[in-house]
């Protein structure tokens, strides 16, 4: 009979499957590449995205690239962008390249590269998306 049971949590515990990727996209390479993007524009706001306990919080920007509508920027944990003396504020001019993917939110930008004044900052791998914070 205990045996039995053991068999059927073990069962049950491989049906479910191992747990899945973090689910802020800022914590793991960024989704396939939909497109090559490269946007320059005012910040028109910061995010601070904890997307659970365990994991660092991300900046996610809002940049406004000229006419077009604002553009949402997923760049990197906080503390990444901290450790190379970044920060951002609404009205200030960036530049971004990065993989431009659709969600169901809409656009998203996962930013490889990001600019702000003289200092440039390698985000992800450019063919991959793979995160350099790991």
């Amino acid at each position: 009979m205990r045996a039995l049971r053991l068999l059927i949590v073990l069962s049950l515990a491989g049906a479910c499957g191992p747990p899945g990727p973090p689910s802020f996209p800022a914590q793991r390479a960024a989704e396939p590449a939909h497109s090559a993007a490269a946007i320059e524009g005012e910040v028109l706001g910061v995010d601070r995205i904890a997307p659970s306990d365990r994991l660092a919080s991300g900046v996610q920007l809002r940049v406004q690239p000229g006419a077009e509508g604002a553009v949402v920027i997923d760049l990197a944990p906080d503390w990444y962008l901290d450790r190379h003396g970044l920060t951002f504020a609404p009205s200030e001019r960036v530049s971004v390249e990065g993989s431009r993917v659709a969600k169901r939110s809409g656009v998203v930008i996962y930013a490889t590269r990001v600019k702000k004044g003289g200092k440039t900052v390698e985000l992800r791998e450019p063919g991959s998306g793979e995160p350099l914070w790991r």
